[in-house]
């Protein structure tokens, strides 16, 4: 009795078996990001325009890239050097983009939590060119908050608003 024979056919019926499996996981991440954007992301819309698209978009990724993985898993793909990959260049583009991240983390808390909003009078005290900035907040975006200062409009970055004091007054 020969073997080979049936064990080729086992792996093949396995690997046909994942890789169904693999095309229904990725059905369900499509799945998962089509309920999440109609629920979550539809939802939220009207309270935060600037940041609702920026965080639907990070989470839609995050669940396709889940997805995807899970998918290549399946395959009998070897993932975990990918996600070591991954990894690695999350902590690069730490290092590259440091400061336009702290921005952005800074501008997420600003979103979320509204310390000040548009139309109050800002004031902060810029400590390595000792000047003062005053004026009408005029946007805040993900990573700036746009001030008008004596005419002159103003991009203040949002890490800076965390490390500095300021004053907030409503007018």
């Amino acid at each position: 009795m020969d073997i080979l024979p049936m064990l080729s056919v086992h792996f093949s019926n396995e690997r046909i078996f994942l890789t169904l499996t693999g095309i229904v996981v990725l059905i369900a991440a499509w799945i998962i990001l089509r309920k999440f954007e109609k629920n979550i992301v539809v939802k939220l819309r009207g309270e935060n325009d600037i940041f609702t698209p920026f965080v639907g978009k990070l989470l839609k990724l995050l669940i396709l890239l889940i997805g995807l993985l899970a998918f290549a898993e399946m395959l009998g793909l070897n993932v975990s050097s990918v996600i070591h990959l991954i990894g690695l260049l999350f902590v690069g583009a730490g290092f590259v983009f440091k400061d336009m991240l702290a921005d952005l983390m800074a501008g997420i808390f600003i979103l979320t939590c509204h310390p000040f909003k548009q139309g109050e009078t800002l004031t902060i005290q810029h400590p390595q060119y000792n000047y003062t900035f005053t004026g009408k907040i005029r946007a805040v975006d993900i990573r700036y908050t746009t001030i008008d200062d004596s005419g002159a409009r103003v991009l203040i970055p949002n890490s800076l608003l965390f490390k500095v004091p300021v004053r907030i007054s409503k007018t």
